[in-house]
């Protein structure tokens, strides 16, 4: 599994510091529990294996969101008007008697952490940005004080500040649906089946069986679990795909 990174390597990173060859196809279905009040916590299976980069999630996330056109970084990086895309990543060697090239097509977002250095490092968190009891990390507008912390802090550099609209902007995990017992938009398009959610702890257990039978993934070592959890094709790396450099 991947590397634990320490929240001193992480500042010194920042500069500011001294077996599963498909996904189960019944992971149950994502929802809110009501009973007795409990929220369950939700969670996204990534499966870059499956990915076909036709780019359906990307649309889906702008369309639901009414976050409009981008030219510039629509297929690259996040932007405040790209809060989700799909990463195109290359391994390998070209050569005409033993090719090594590889790829992986990787749908990011925010990664909805469940110890967010967002929320940690923000002057006003749990009252700006925070997460919700059920997993999304959420920002409260009306208490944000735009000092983007959040933007230097976070490992895999997803909030964005919109100077047009003098707000920090990112994926919300559509918590609006979520709440109407719905997927994603995103998810609710993915025609490969590399997008499934669940329950947290049954996304955990897919990905830990993908890990057991041999394949990278990101998103359940201690520090840095995550919401949404990636299994990737053998001899990729993880942190070095996802994390920002």
């Amino acid at each position: 599994m991947e590397k634990e990174t320490g929240r001193r390597d992480f500042l010194k990173f920042l500069g500011i510091g001294a077996g599963l060859l498909a996904t189960p196809a019944a992971l149950p279905a994502q929802r809110r529990e009501l009973d007795g009040g409990t929220a369950v916590t939700h969670g996204i299976l990534v499966d870059t294996r499956k990915c076909v980069d036709c780019k359906a999630c990307q649309v889906a996330c702008k369309t639901w969101n009414g976050t409009g056109t981008d030219t510039t970084k629509f297929k690259t990086d996040f932007a405040p008007e790209t809060w989700s895309y799909v990463q195109e990543v290359e391994k390998g060697y070209y050569d005409e008697k033993t090719p090594t090239a590889q790829y992986a097509m990787v749908k990011r977002q925010c990664m909805h952490c469940e110890d967010p250095y967002c929320v940690r490092y923000c002057p006003l968190a749990g009252k700006a940005m925070h997460k919700e009891p059920d997993g999304p990390v959420l920002v409260n507008h009306d208490n944000c004080i735009r000092c983007k912390t959040c933007v230097n802090v976070c490992p895999y550099g997803v909030p964005k500040y919109d100077a047009g609209i003098n707000k920090i902007v990112k994926c919300v995990f559509c918590f609006g649906r979520l709440r109407q017992g719905r997927t994603p938009a995103c998810v609710d398009t993915c025609i490969a089946g590399a997008l499934t959610a669940g329950k947290i702890e049954d996304v955990r257990a897919a990905a830990e069986a993908a890990y057991q039978d041999g394949y990278p993934v990101w998103g359940l070592s201690t520090g840095w679990k995550t919401s949404w959890i990636y299994i990737f094709p053998k001899g990729f790396q993880p942190e070095k795909i996802l994390k920002r450099s």
